[in-house]
This record gives C-alpha cells, sequence and structure tokens, in this order.
C-alpha cells in the first residue's frame, strides 16, 4: 500500500448532497454529472465509481458497460434514491460490484466499498487489483444482494443460491445446491410453463433479460408468487454455461394490483349503475336498485335503505337475507347509529356493535355495521355476523353509489314536480276563458305550436289546421303588418309586449289587449305565449259614455246657463208679485245643475290625469298646504290642527286632492257664517287616522249612502257627494278605508285611515281591514 487515500468518482446530478456527505469519509472524492463528463474522467487514478441511477444522459446501469470496457478491475456501485429490487438486478447482471439505496446511508456505502477496494498508487487500466478473484468478488456481491439470486447450469441444476433466495424460499443452501430448480421450485400445474422459459434463456433465444412472474413453491409447501429476472451466463469465450436470475415476492404486489383491479372493476359497475337508476320513475324503484346494487356490487349480505318521514326512518328496502323481525319498519331519527348518521351527516363503520353504544341492531347476531347518509333524504346500513367486515374501500365505494341514488332522487322528485307544473299550466292553458297561443318564432315569424280552445272559437280556425302556420297571416289584418312584426321583434329581444290590437275573427274585426309573453330564447329562436282579452265592447261602451258625457256636460251648462239668466230678467219684470218665488227657485236650481257639471268635469280631470308613482306622501305639508288655499275662499272660517312632526303615509299624489276637498267640503256646507274646522292625525297598528271634524249641519244620509254604493245615483241632489265620492275613491286605492261620524254637538267627523309609509315602521304586507 502506499498510503494514498481511496479517490472515488461520483458520478450524480448537479447539486447532489451526497458529494458533500461523501466528501466527509476518508476518501477523495471527485464528481461528474452525467454519463459523458463521467467517462471523461474516467482515468487511472480512479479507484471506486460510485453512480445515481437517474442520470441526465442515461441511467447508472448503462454507464457499467463502457466504464468495464475502460476499468475491467476497477469497481462500480449503484448507490441511488431511486430504484427498486428490479433496479438492483439489472445492475448487478451488468457487473456492478454492489447496490446500496441511498436509505441505507453512506455508512453502508463505505463498508460495501473498503470490502472490494485498497487504494493503489500506481493503478492502471490493466493492472490486476491486489483483491480476492473474480469468483470470491462475485460472490461477496451475491450475498449482499438485497433480494434472492439463483444460477443454474445447463441442465437446470442449481450452483448459486444465496442467503435471500434462503429467506425466500425457506430451503437452506446446502439443500437447494444441487438440486433441480424445478423439482425444487416449480408447482406440478406451472412445470411446463416454467421449463419453457428456462430453455429459452438457456438457448440464447433472448437478446436481452427476460422478466416472468411464477408462482413457486416454497420449503413449507406453501405457493409464493415470484417475479424472476432471467438472463443467461457466458464464460470468457462467450458460450452459455448456464442461467442467471434475481427473484422477489411479488405477492403483495400482486394482491395489491388484483384488489385495485377489482375496486376500478365496482367502481366502474357502480357508475354504469347511474344509468340504470336513470331509468326508475319513482323512489321506490330506486331504493329496491340501491339494495340490488350493494348485494351484486358490493357483495354486502344484508342492507337496508331508509328515508326520512317526519321524524321517522322509515324502511323502504330490504335484503332478501333480512329475516323478519329482523329489522324495524319505523324508527325515530333520534335513535340508534341510523338516527346518528341522518343527524350528522357523517358515514359510521363500526368494527364491533358490542363496543358501540349507538348501535343497537334487532338481530343480536350482527357484530359490525356500515351506515352512509343518502343525501339529508335517508340512510343506508349494511350488516355482517364478522368482526371488521367493512373497511374503507367499502365505505369510500357504498359513498359513491349513494351519490348516485341521491342524484337520481333529485331527479325523480324534479321530474314529478315538473309534471305536477304541466298538469296545472296544461290546465290553465286549456280552461283560461281568453284566446291563447304558443308560438316559436323562426327567422322573426310567429309559428303557432299549439291554441287553447277559445282560440279556436274566437278566430275560428281548428288546432290542426293552424299549427306549424304563419299566425300573423291567418289574425293579422293586412294595414297592421307594420305593427305586427314591432311586436315580434320585441318579443325576440325578450320583451313583455302588451298593447290593445286589432285583429281577424269570426265576427269581423275586433279589439283586444294582446299580451305577449317570452319563455324561451335562443340564438335560432324565440317561444312566447300570446293572450288576446277582447276590449271591443267596453272600448265602444267607453267611446259612447265619452260622447254621451261630453254633449250632456256641454248642453247641461249651456242649457242651465240660459235658464239662469232668463230667469234672472224675468225676475225684474215679477218683482212684487207672488211669482218671485218661482223665479228665485229657477235659479236656485239653474245653479246647482250648473255646479254639478262643473263639479264632474272636476272630478273627471282628477281620474284622467296622470298620477305620480306610489310614494310616501307627507299628511302634515298637505293639510297645511290645502288650509292655505281655502283661506282667502273662507276668511271667516277658523281652522285648528293637531298634527305629528312626521305624517308619512303610502299612497300615491290624489291624496293631497282628497285631503283638499274633505276640508273644503266642511267650510263649504257649513251654515253657520263662521265655520269651525279641526284636523287631527294620529298613528297605530299601521295606519294613519287623518280626522276632519266639522261644527255643520252634518253629511246627509243619502250621501253617505252614495259612497256605501247603498243607493243608486237617481237623484240630483245625490250630485252634491261626489266630492266625497272622490275623496273614498282615492283613500281605498291607496290600501285604506273612509269613515264617518257624528260630532258633539253637532257637525261630522271624517276619518280617512291610509297606511302608514314603510319608513313609518309599517309591516310590509300589512293590509288594514
Amino acid at each position: 500500500m502506499t498510503g494514498r487515500t481511496t479517490r472515488i468518482l461520483l458520478v450524480a446530478p448537479d447539486g447532489d448532497e451526497r458529494a458533500e456527505t461523501m466528501a466527509a469519509l476518508p476518501w477523495t472524492v471527485s464528481t461528474a454529472t452525467d454519463v459523458e463528463s463521467a467517462l471523461d474522467a474516467l482515468d487511472g487514478t480512479v479507484d471506486c465509481v460510485v453512480t445515481e441511477y437517474d442520470l441526465p444522459d442515461g441511467d447508472g446501469v448503462a454507464l457499467l458497460e463502457p466504464v468495464k470496457e475502460r476499468r475491467p478491475t476497477c469497481p462500480v456501485f449503484l448507490y441511488t434514491a431511486t430504484g427498486d429490487e428490479r433496479v438492483a438486478g439489472a445492475a448487478i447482471a451488468a457487473g456492478a460490484d454492489g447496490y446500496v439505496p441511498a436509505s441505507d446511508g453512506v455508512d453502508v456505502l463505505r463498508e460495501r466499498i473498503e470490502a472490494v477496494v485498497e487504494p493503489s498508487g500506481a493503478t492502471d487500466a490493466t493492472s490486476p487489483r491486489p483483491v480476492e478473484s473474480e469468483r470470491e468478488r462475485l460472490q461477496l456481491v451475491y450475498e449482499q444482494a438485497p433480494l434472492a439470486i439463483v444460477e443454474t447450469d445447463l441442465d437446470g441444476t442449481i450452483s448459486t443460491w444465496n442467503d435471500g433466495a434462503t429467506v425466500l424460499f425457506g430451503y437452506d443452501r446446502s439443500t437447494a445446491v444441487g438440486s433441480d430448480i424445478l423439482d425444487l421450485l416449480a408447482p406440478p400445474d406451472e412445470r411446463d410453463a416454467i421449463e419453457d422459459i428456462a430453455e429459452d434463456v438457456l438457448s440464447g433465444a433472448l437478446e436481452s433479460p427476460s422478466v416472468t412472474v411464477n408462482r413457486n413453491v416454497t420449503a413449507d409447501g406453501d405457493l409464493v408468487t415470484c417475479e424472476w429476472y432471467n438472463t443467461t451466463l457466458r464464460d470468457h469465450d462467450g458460450e452459455i454455461v448456464g442461467a442467471l436470475a434475481f427473484v422477489q415476492d411479488v405477492s403483495e404486489r400482486e394482491q395489491m394490483e388484483s384488489e385495485l383491479v377489482e375496486q376500478k372493476r365496482k367502481i366502474e359497475t357502480l357508475h354504469a349503475i347511474a344509468s340504470d337508476l336513470d331509468d326508475c320513475e319513482t323512489r321506490g324503484d330506486i331504493w329496491e336498485r340501491t339494495v340490488e346494487a350493494a348485494e351484486r356490487v358490493l357483495d354486502f349480505d344484508s342492507c337496508s335503505v331508509d328515508e326520512v318521514e317526519d321524524g321517522y326512518l322509515v324502511s323502504r328496502a330490504l335484503s332478501s337475507s333480512v329475516e323478519p323481525g329482523g329489522y324495524r319498519d319505523r324508527t325515530p331519527v333520534t335513535d340508534g347509529l341510523a338516527g346518528k348518521t341522518y343527524r350528522t351527516g357523517q358515514s359510521w363503520v363500526v368494527d364491533d356493535v358490542q363496543a358501540e353504544d349507538d348501535a343497537t341492531p334487532v338481530r343480536r347476531t350482527y357484530r359490525s355495521l356500515l351506515s352512509v347518509p343518502v343525501g339529508d333524504v335517508g340512510v343506508f346500513q349494511a350488516a355482517s355476523d364478522e368482526v371488521g367486515a367493512f373497511d374503507q374501500s367499502d365505505l369510500e365505494l357504498t359513498e359513491l353509489l349513494l351519490t348516485h341514488v341521491a342524484d337520481a332522487l333529485d331527479r325523480v322528485d324534479f321530474e314529478s314536480k315538473l309534471r305536477d307544473e304541466r298538469d296545472r299550466f296544461a290546465a290553465l292553458f286549456q280552461n283560461v276563458p281568453d284566446p291563447v297561443v304558443y308560438a316559436v318564432h323562426h327567422d322573426g315569424i310567429p309559428r303557432v305550436v299549439e291554441v287553447n280552445p277559445a282560440f279556436e272559437q274566437v278566430f275560428g280556425y281548428d288546432a290542426d289546421e293552424i299549427t306549424g302556420a304563419d299566425l300573423d297571416g291567418y289574425i293579422v289584418p293586412d294595414d297592421r303588418t307594420d305593427e305586427a312584426d314591432f311586436v315580434n321583434s320585441e318579443a325576440r329581444d325578450g320583451k313583455l309586449v302588451e298593447r290593445e290590437v286589432k285583429r281577424r275573427t269570426t265576427d269581423g274585426l275586433r279589439d283586444f289587449l294582446m299580451t305577449v309573453v317570452p319563455v324561451e330564447l335562443d340564438e335560432a329562436s324565440t317561444r312566447t305565449f300570446g293572450v288576446y282579452t277582447d276590449i271591443t265592447e267596453r272600448k265602444e261602451r267607453q267611446k259612447r259614455v265619452e260622447i254621451l258625457n261630453r254633449v250632456l256636460r256641454h248642453d247641461l251648462r249651456n242649457g242651465m246657463n240660459i235658464i239662469k239668466g232668463s230667469a234672472e230678467m224675468l225676475e225684474d219684470v215679477v218683482d212684487g208679485t207672488a211669482s218671485v218665488g218661482y223665479v228665485e227657485t229657477i235659479v236656485d236650481r239653474a245653479e246647482d245643475l250648473i255646479s254639478l257639471a262643473e263639479k264632474t268635469r272636476a272630478v273627471e280631470r282628477t281620474l284622467d290625469r296622470d298620477r305620480d308613482a306610489t310614494g310616501p306622501v307627507d299628511v302634515r305639508e298637505s293639510v297645511q298646504t290645502s288650509i292655505a288655499h281655502l283661506a282667502e275662499e273662507y276668511p271667516a272660517a277658523t281652522v285648528t290642527t293637531d298634527l305629528p312632526d312626521s305624517a308619512q303615509v303610502q299612497a300615491d299624489d290624489l291624496l293631497r286632492t282628497a285631503i283638499y276637498h274633505v276640508i273644503e267640503n266642511a267650510l263649504e256646507h257649513n251654515d253657520t257664517g263662521e265655520p269651525t274646522v279641526h284636523v287631527s292625525a294620529t298613528n297605530g297598528g299601521g295606519e294613519l287616522q287623518l280626522t276632519v271634524a266639522d261644527d255643520g249641519p252634518g253629511i246627509p244620509a243619502a250621501e253617505r249612502e252614495l259612497i256605501s254604493e247603498e243607493q243608486e245615483i237617481t237623484q240630483l241632489r245625490h250630485a252634491s257627494g261626489l266630492g266625497l265620492w272622490l275623496v273614498d275613491w282615492v283613500v281605498t286605492q291607496s290600501g285604506g278605508r273612509l269613515t264617518f261620524a257624528d260630532n258633539q254637538p253637532r257637525g261630522s267627523v271624517v276619518t280617512m285611515h291610509v297606511p302608514v309609509a314603510m319608513s313609518e315602521g309599517r309591516t310590509a304586507g300589512r293590509r288594514v281591514e
């Protein structure tokens, strides 16, 4: 020995932390980051190569061949964080001197290297290594390998058997070496297949090592599933002298793969069951399919589903294996594990019901339970006579199944509601007294889908005749096509259309209030419902009333002015005679009729004018404004008030006119010469009571009857009550009411009860009765 430290070439990706770890050992460590740079750094001073398996331009096994070609005696170790037994087998088969997982630590690597390497100062590519023979070195590698290694000669006799093989198969080395490998390890039913593999390996038919999975017999007679990494052995002349195999137990892996395959099959089957559930039309069908799927796919022997109904879990479906009396048909949601599952919305797996207080099965032989909620509508449970019969996989698969079940229940409920809505709509569509048409608009043309019987009767077309046709072509007059095009355009934009139109019917042209309601919009078409309310007679009656009203009011006013003027002239002629009384009567009645005409006109203007949007009206301000306007006309009157600081009511602007009329009526019809009126307001019960009290003669019963509509307007004197009728109408339209009472010692009390504004604390939706 020269005293020189061992020189190590570490081949690992840049930044690998093992370079720093190995530098702390009594070695001289140089580094290379890939296969190419490693070969460039390889020279006669390198005593050992340590390589990672994963390299940027290849792997550690691929590095072995060029290293051994250049330096046949230079040891190479695979010291890797990536790999398994297969990588180890591939490395040793390729000529590696050792395989050390990085998890074993650098100390294990050091022991392995020091066992085969001695530093020398002048080693070159051809100098012999001053260590044990090649066979001894190989034997050392075999013993250090973390997996079973088996060598056979050409006739299949075992020549090498390491400790890993003894651990795996149970045969010691003395028993295994010299035995026929087929007789020792091959089960009878797989002997031929294993023999064929051996022949392929020993014949050299394999261009590269083969990997096979076989069942093998152990010394105890058990079967173990093993993965064999097979390669041929050759001498220095290249002649085949035997076979080498690296073997590992893959029973657990095979079991896991089998379980994964089964798990995948169950998942795929459960997803397929979703299609079966889609065919169910009732909740009962869904519950039955749920139990069937749990039995068939999840292999549950005893299971059930309960649905929540009025605070109870009610049985909906049971496995056929559940005996009579072995299950409660109805239990409170507060009881047992099923109730706990429903209340918490959590799944539960109970390995032993005897150790679980909440698990109280009726059948005492049940030992384990699986309990899973079905959305928020029920509970699924599976039971077994075995302890710990259900695992996490069972729970996950059950939850997957019940996810599909919950979706199916939602679908059935939705379809049931949809059918009910369709039935109600169909009944409404068929029985509504107005003509209704359902149309789909293509390219701006409304084509009929369906019409109701009223449409057939009014417009004279059978449903079969008009279905699919252009609606406008049948019922729109020729001079109104532009109007119809505008309506169709508005509907296509998703707008609600309400307007008066003329349409052709079996009775000729009629006036309708047409309402077009878009119900579905897309790029290609629009679907609408059109409702036609016949207003022909109403319009004609309104027109007649307007004409008569204008003529009557005009002629009445003009005629009464003539009569009044003539009576006043006649009064001068008959002055001092008994006829004066008749003249005065004529003048008084003429003035009454002229006043009636003027008041009727004022009421008409009030009702016809545009009303402001409903909103808060300040009663205090309206009262004060009305009093100020009437002060000039009635200078002798005394009007007092008792009003709160805030008196906002929910009404439209016509209420201001109504307040004015009530105060004016109290002043106008007062017979004292010096009227006294008191206006007050109180707030309570969600309404404001505005009271106008006077000291006049009181409101005649006939006028009160006019307002309450207890009497028809048949006498002219009733016209004096038109102002109060207008007040009653305005208050009623605001959601309130108008009441009358006698004042003491004389006079009337008129009270307007009006809902207070929301800001005044009125409860939404409250209505004063």
